[in-house]
């Protein structure tokens, strides 16, 4: 057994203080690996004060104390909590990481439309000045995807692994919808992009089809995801519409 007393030199710490890269540059969350000469590399990070991905690379040399900025990774392949490794080239591997976290959107009007006609899953992500994520419109892996709808309500339950739930709203024929869906974004190890999926939810009983109601997400409760509340719906007598003020568990 090997202890700091078999190498003497090893037991001495000399305290440094290094200061940061250029213009403030996120490097908390970079990943960290050496050139062939020694000095240090950082690839990635995140911007300051948030959980946003940069794609900016630094070296750093501990003999001048210095750091350069070089080759940055393109502005897609924004990341934090990347790795990176030396090749026999001299270059280094970037790979995986987390690029930002995101804000989902589904459905409602797009423009100056009075109808719904876009089912796609907006993404937003935020952190700075944010940016605007591709839209999904189909799953890779799945065949169902709700209709194109308004005045539904989602609900998050869970963080980035966890699941959207999509309640009710009108279509693009002024029908009102009384259906639950479960979107949930599988990881992307060997994809371009996520994997979102949708499944519909059988409810029993089931709430009268509605829209423009409200809804809140429920945690803890292994029996309900949601309370939903009101709405406007169809008074089954004479088919005109009527404000509901029930409230449900789903």
């Amino acid at each position: 057994m090997y202890t700091s007393s078999s190498f003497p030199g090893t037991s001495l710490i000399e305290p440094a203080t290094v200061p940061l890269p250029q213009d403030t540059a996120g490097v908390f969350c970079s990943s960290e690996s050496h050139l062939p000469g020694g000095d240090l590399f950082l690839a990635g990070g995140t911007q300051p004060g948030t959980e946003y991905g940069v794609n900016h690379a630094f070296t750093f040399s501990a003999a001048t104390e210095n750091w350069t900025r070089v080759d940055s990774m393109g502005i897609g392949v924004r990341r934090y909590y990347p790795s990176s490794c030396a090749l026999a080239s001299g270059k280094q591997l970037v790979l995986s990481g987390t690029r930002h976290q995101q804000i989902e959107f589904f459905g409602g009007l797009v423009g100056v439309n009075t109808v719904p006609t876009d089912s796609a899953l907006i993404r937003y992500g935020f952190g700075g000045k944010g940016v605007l994520d591709g839209a999904v419109r189909q799953s890779m892996t799945h065949t169902l995807w709700p209709e194109p709808r308004e005045g539904h309500t989602a609900v998050r339950i869970g963080s980035a692994l966890g699941a959207t739930h999509v309640f009710g709203g009108k279509n693009r024929k002024g029908d009102y919808l009384g259906d639950f869906w479960s979107q949930s974004r599988a990881d992307s190890v060997f994809r371009s992009d996520y994997d979102y999926g949708w499944q519909k939810l059988t409810l029993s009983p089931a709430p009268s089809a509605r829209w423009e109601h409200t809804a809140i997400a429920v945690t803890g409760d292994s029996n309900a995801i949601a309370i939903v509340y009101g709405g406007i719906g169809l008074n089954t007598e004479d088919s005109t519409d009527i404000v509901l003020d029930d409230v449900w568990r789903l």
